[in-house]
């Protein structure tokens, strides 16, 4: 039992880290076709361990080579989404839904901000995380305007969302209640959640939609 169960494990994480492969080199691939680096942070532990991470790379472009390049992406995440603990794609047609992805225990940076945006998120968990803490985002948000493509496309590490919450609310099995101000609560469903707003300012998680 025990050795099925073993062989059972391997057989995920080896699935887990196969499908971050092909995503990050769909990622690496936009990251070396000269789309602009707007913002990185990389955060770490005293000891040297990875605590956060956030890379984001703006474009604007009308070239065939580039659209193919944010394609392959999008192609990426879609055929890896199985592999992926949670995964949503949305078209700029589709009901808006905003998300709030962390790349450290404290700050996010919100998807689907502009309604005219479709966007796809990735979410799997660190195969290399002991703990079952840590977890990879990868996010692309893109529009047609102008002729042109523009959009962004964002990887953030960070504790999945169920790590931070730990301690700061109690519940029984069911959503999270949270009290937001006077008699404003929301209910959070930390079981299909895919992330938050930084628990600093608590107030903005009435403008997101959780899912």
């Amino acid at each position: 039992m025990k050795k099925t169960l073993l062989i059972t494990l391997m057989v995920a994480m080896a699935a887990t880290v196969m499908a971050q492969t092909q995503v990050q080199n769909a990622f690496d691939e936009l990251k070396q076709s000269g789309f602009t680096r707007t913002q990185r942070t990389n955060h770490t532990s005293d000891n040297g361990k990875r605590t956060g991470l956030l890379e984001i790379y703006s474009f604007t472009t009308s070239t065939s080579a580039d659209r193919r390049v944010v394609e392959r992406l999008i192609n990426a995440l879609a055929s890896e989404s199985e592999e992926a603990y949670s995964y949503v794609s949305h078209q700029a047609s589709d009901k808006p839904q905003r998300y709030a992805v962390y790349y450290d225990s404290k700050n996010s940076e919100v998807i689907g901000r502009d309604k005219d945006d479709n966007y796809v998120l990735f979410n799997v968990m660190d195969p290399d995380d002991e703990t079952n803490t840590y977890r990879y985002c990868y996010a692309l948000e893109w529009r047609n305007e102008d002729g042109n493509l523009t959009g962004r496309a964002l990887k953030t590490y960070a504790p999945k969302p169920r790590s931070l919450f730990k301690g700061f609310a109690k519940r029984d099995g069911g959503p999270l209640t949270i009290n937001i101000g006077g008699d404003t609560t929301i209910m959070v469903d930390l079981d299909s959640l895919i992330d938050l707003s930084g628990l600093g300012n608590i107030k903005d998680l009435k403008d997101l939609n959780n899912v």
